[in-house]
């Protein structure tokens, strides 16, 4: 048989904690699956750690490039969706962010999570809940269809017959358009 594994979660008891969710514990150190792996950067030192806020619980859904806006929707925030109901029933877990950004709690909100659950930047945690990750702009169909599930249960729209969309095609840099965008 094969198997696939659609999530997982890593608890790690005394961890230290980087904006973009790098996680070292001792001599340790681990990186969940994302855009930049920062292979090459050392732990930071003693006297460093020593300063960083200190916290009981936290659930790390931070990531390189999790400031933006299209990196946090599609592979920061999904990596929260399976564990929501856990944590909104534990509002004493932190939820790490790589930076605390008004459209972020604006959809920790949506999610019906506390927003001063919110922390972010270097940190260190007693216990920290981390969720697997997904390569650059791609976050794990489970995750992104779970995501989509309690965004659209949370959105109320007044029912009503549609008779347009609104396609928008990104010109900036890289191709980021369909590639029969005009056919559309």
């Amino acid at each position: 048989k094969n198997s696939i594994t659609y999530s997982y979660l890593h608890m790690m008891k005394n961890a230290v904690v980087s904006s973009h969710g790098d996680v070292y514990i001792e001599n340790l150190k681990i990186i969940p699956q994302h855009c930049e792996q920062h292979d090459n950067n050392k732990a930071p030192s003693q006297s460093k750690i020593n300063s960083y806020p200190l916290y009981d619980e936290v659930f790390s859904i931070a990531q390189y490039w999790g400031q933006g806006f299209y990196h946090s929707m599609s592979e920061q925030l999904p990596r929260i969706a399976p564990y929501v109901p856990y944590l909104r029933q534990n509002t004493q877990i932190k939820i790490h962010v790589h930076e605390h950004l008004g459209f972020i709690t604006n959809i920790i909100q949506l999610l019906k999570l506390d927003p001063s659950q919110i922390v972010s930047g270097d940190i260190r945690a007693r216990l920290l809940y981390s969720p697997g990750g997904g390569p650059c702009g791609h976050a794990p169909l489970v995750n992104s269809a779970l995501i989509s599930n309690l965004y659209r249960s949370e959105i109320k729209t007044p029912a009503q017959h549609r008779t347009s969309i609104v396609l928008i095609k990104r010109s900036v840099g890289r191709r980021r358009w369909f590639g029969k965008h005009n056919d559309i």
